[in-house]
C-alpha cells in the first residue's frame, strides 16, 4: 500500500477532474494508471490535476504519455495541471505535446467548459441551419 501519494475523482463543470497529490514513482504509479482506467471510454474533458505533486519520475512521464493518447483515442480533450516540478520535467522531456496546459485548476475548468459550451452552440446553430425550415424560400415556392 501506498500512503505517499492520494488520489481523486469528481466530476466538476461536465468535466472529469483527476486529482494526485504526494509522489508518483515506479511504486505509486500503479495507483494513478488505475485511476485513470476508470476514466477510460468517456467523451467529457479529462483535467490531470498534479498541481499537489512533490515527486515525478519517468513513471509518471508514462502516464501522462498514456492519458495523452487515451485521449486522441477517446476523442476526448486533455487538459494539465503541473506542480513546478511535474512542469519542469514535462517540458524538460517534451511530453507535453497536444496537452492543454494550465497554472490552476480554475482555469483549466474555464478553458475546457467555454470550448465545450461553444462546441454546443455551433453544433446546435449548425443543426438549426440544416434543417429545410430554415432555407430561404427558392423562387419556385411562390
Amino acid at each position: 500500500m501506498t500512503d505517499y501519494l492520494e488520489t481523486s475523482g469528481a466530476e466538476v463543470a461536465g468535466c472529469a477532474v483527476l486529482t494526485a497529490v504526494g509522489e508518483i514513482d515506479i511504486h505509486s504509479a500503479p495507483l494513478l494508471d488505475a485511476a485513470l482506467t476508470r476514466h477510460t471510454g468517456s467523451r467529457a474533458p479529462l483535467i490531470l490535476d498534479l498541481s499537489g505533486v512533490t515527486f515525478f519520475d519517468s513513471s509518471g512521464v508514462h502516464l501522462i504519455d498514456r492519458a495523452r493518447c487515451g485521449a486522441a483515442t477517446d476523442r476526448r480533450r486533455l487538459a494539465l495541471v503541473p506542480s513546478p516540478r511535474v512542469q519542469h520535467i514535462v517540458e524538460l522531456v517534451d511530453v507535453g505535446r497536444g496537452l492543454e496546459i494550465h497554472p490552476t485548476l480554475a482555469t483549466a475548468l474555464i478553458a475546457l467548459q467555454s470550448a465545450t459550451e461553444s462546441a454546443r452552440s455551433w453544433h446546435a446553430i449548425s443543426e438549426h441551419i440544416a434543417r429545410p425550415s430554415c432555407r430561404p424560400a427558392s423562387p419556385r415556392d411562390s
